[in-house]
């Protein structure tokens, strides 16, 4: 652990982190490596980090596994994110509605348009395809009736 008396010369703590566990648990569970090709790739095999290879839903409302309508208008972080080419998007809606799912470069500029049509209450997923997009960070801005709500995602090249 270390110690706020270990500092060097410009206030900086003298202490390395190994974020092998990290990459290991992207090469496996973003990108597909296997266990020995991530092993080979990092020098040795480490165990998948959970925080990463499962993360948590930060806008969980208890209806997620569940065929029950949501209160509220809710947009799920994509996964897997960063993600390159393919990303899914899940949203719910409380009441049928017209929906616009639109996506936007860092610059505010609409890149692309995955839904735009009148959808029922419930969850929806919608795969996210960014061919032709060059790698960043963009936003994903979801419309229905009169709620918006939006969330970032990073495309990797």
């Amino acid at each position: 652990m270390p110690s706020l008396k270990d500092l060097d010369e410009h206030g900086n703590l003298k202490y390395g982190i190994d974020f092998r566990a990290v990459y290991s648990t992207v090469l496996q569970h973003w990108f597909g490596f296997s266990e020995t090709a991530s092993a080979d790739v990092l020098g040795t095999s480490f165990d998948l980090l959970d925080v990463i290879a499962n993360p948590a839903d930060p806008v969980y409302t208890g209806t997620m596994y569940s065929d029950e309508i949501p209160d509220t208008l809710v947009l799920h972080q994509n996964y897997p994110n960063p993600f390159n080419p393919v990303t899914v998007i899940e949203y719910e809606l409380k009441q049928n509605s017209p929906v616009t799912l639109r996506v936007f470069d860092v610059a505010d500029r609409l890149v692309r348009t995955p839904v735009d049509q009148h959808r029922p209450s419930g969850k929806h997923t919608v795969q996210f395809h960014a061919d032709g997009l060059p790698g960043g960070t963009y936003l994903y801005e979801l419309r229905a009736g009169h709620q918006v709500t939006s969330r970032r995602m990073v495309l990797l090249r």
